[in-house]
């Protein structure tokens, strides 16, 4: 059975709203990949499966055609009435112009991570729903 991808962000249940703001965003500014990579290796060296071999982390850039990404007119309309709504934030704006840019495209680039002799997710979204009492 084939489901329908489609995009869905949290709530902020009423709270604050960061946007590019977030002081998380900022504390990871500069190198990016360098970033984006230790974090990914820690998360993947955390959940190590079996202590007597190495985890691996493997990365790729790929590609996928603007008519096969996965719902992508919902994102394309999630990225445009997130720059109307962030009109006055100039950090916003640099950020969505080059998202529906990148989206724009007709190859779009990604970078697919995958690790091995590692645990794996555990759980799903619905599970974490009734623990918290909110399904």
């Amino acid at each position: 059975m084939i489901r329908e991808i489609k995009w869905d962000f949290v709530s902020t249940g009423g709270g604050d709203e960061d946007g590019p703001n977030n002081t998380k965003i900022e504390y990871f500014a500069g190198d990016h990949n360098y970033y984006l990579a230790r974090e990914i290796i820690q998360n993947s060296l955390d959940a190590r499966k079996d202590k007597a071999n190495a985890v691996t982390v493997v990365f790729t850039l790929e590609h996928f055609s603007h008519t096969s990404f996965p719902g992508y007119d919902q994102l394309l309309q999630i990225l445009s009435k997130a720059k109307e709504y962030w009109n006055e934030n100039e950090k916003a704006q640099q950020l969505l112009i080059k998202a529906i840019k990148c989206l724009k495209q007709q190859e779009i680039p990604f970078l697919r991570i995958s690790d091995f002799n590692t645990t794996g997710l555990n759980g799903s979204d619905d599970e974490v729903k009734r623990r918290v009492g909110i399904a």
